[in-house]
Order: C-alpha cells, then structure tokens, then sequence
C-alpha cells in the first residue's frame, strides 16, 4: 500500500510469471480483528476514490492514525513475530514512516532507503537526532557495502517496484548488505480487484505467492519462508 517507489505509470499494470515452490510454517494467521479492519477498510476506500484522488487517498492513508494502527497491532507483529533484527537495521521503502515508527524502538540504529525524495525529506526531518538515518536511494543499487546490516525488513512496497526484474535486483541487494545469518523479514499486499483499484494510475507489480520463495533464493538467501494469510504475504528468510 505505500506510495513513493519510483513515478506514476498509466497503462498496463504487470505481473511476474515466476514458478516455484512455496513454504509455509505454523506461525498465526489473520485474526478475527484483522478480518474486520480490513473489509471496513476496504469499504471506505472504495467509497472514497474517484477519479486522480486516487494516489493522494492513498497517500493520505498510509500516513494516517488509521493505518499505523493497523501496524501497530497486527501487521508488523505478524510479520517480525520471532525475528531478531539485531543492532543495525535496514528498512527498505518506509514512505512516510508509520513502520518507521514502530521499528525504530526495535533496533539501536535504523536506516530507511527511501526513493521518493520528498518522502525522505519529510521523514529525515521527522527523524532528526533519533536513532533513524534516512537516505534517499533506489533499493535495487543500494549505497552501502557487502554485509552491513543485521537484519533488514520491507513493508507492504515491493509491488511499487516496477518490474519483476528490479524487485529481483532489490531481493539481490538486500541480500548482499546483510551479515550471513541476517534476517530478511516484511511482507507486501495480495493481488485483487480492490487492491488494483487502489493503485490506478501508479506503479502496482503484485507478488504471486507461487514462486516467491524460489525468487529468494535465487536472490542469494536460505531458510525461506512465504506466508501468506487471507490479506498479506508474509515472508522471512535468512542471508
């Protein structure tokens, strides 16, 4: 759902065709309370767009209270449910920070690439003299050197990536800035036709479930796992 990953597209949205296989674990599913933001959620949505509103509803959303309770509560739990981040974090598209928020009291020392440049002002400026550095930088080139980070995470962005060859090269980076033995942890939104409403007239580059867990992989990490649950894909694996 977060905006800012790259400029606005019109035309035809695309979808990866990837094959493989993917994983599942015992970890809990969506509950009774997610079930029931999510359809008031998506009802209010629906009503609301119309039009060129769509992206700056969106936007307005995901930095609303709204939605960082919705983060706060179950997204981010689910997600990171057992994941030891460690000491020096990597936060992959925060937007407009609302997991930036959250995560910066998880870890001692965060930075959020951003691509977005006018997000990552804001959110740089709203992070002055925090244990958060925000740089403004395409994730699929990331500016830092092999092995730096302990832990990494993405949250609800990489659909924003605009093809499936860059969110390749972005799941390849990530790969290598984190230690061996680092986690890479998040998760993104499922494909459907409210999901493809909201995102009229911007990038939308859904993650199937199928094959995910191979592009992981292939992107250099082991111990993979794909969950997904009735409303988001999570997924963790390790370096």
């Amino acid at each position: 759902m977060r905006l800012g990953y790259g400029k606005r597209q019109t035309g035809k949205q695309q979808t990866p065709g990837n094959n493989g296989q993917q994983t599942t674990d015992n970890r809990p599913q969506a509950t009774d309370g997610n079930r029931a933001w999510m359809g008031a959620w998506r009802v209010r949505r629906l009503r609301s767009l119309s039009g060129d509103g769509m992206n700056k509803v969106h936007l307005e959303y995901c930095s609303s209270e709204e939605w960082a309770a919705a983060l706060r509560k179950w997204i981010v739990p689910m997600a990171l449910e057992n994941v030891d981040l460690g000491d020096d974090t990597l936060e992959v598209g925060p937007g407009p920070g609302r997991t930036t928020d959250l995560l910066r009291e998880m870890t001692p020392k965060l930075t959020a690439v951003e691509i977005d440049k006018d997000l990552a002002d804001a959110l740089s400026a709203r992070m002055a003299n925090t244990n958060v550095k925000v740089v403004n930088a395409d994730a699929t080139s990331l500016p830092f050197p092999d092995g730096r980070f302990s832990g990494a995470v993405s949250f609800i962005m990489l659909h924003h990536v605009p093809t499936p060859a860059d969110q390749d090269r972005l799941l390849a980076e990530v790969a290598r800035v984190l230690k061996k033995g680092g986690t890479f942890a998040g998760c993104d939104s499922l494909d459907g036709e409210g999901f493809r409403q909201m995102h009229v007239g911007d990038i939308c580059v859904p993650i199937p479930p199928d094959g995910f867990a191979e592009r992981l992989k292939n992107a250099g990490f082991s111990d993979v796992t794909v969950d997904p649950n009735p409303y988001v894909l999570n997924f963790r694996a390790v370096r």
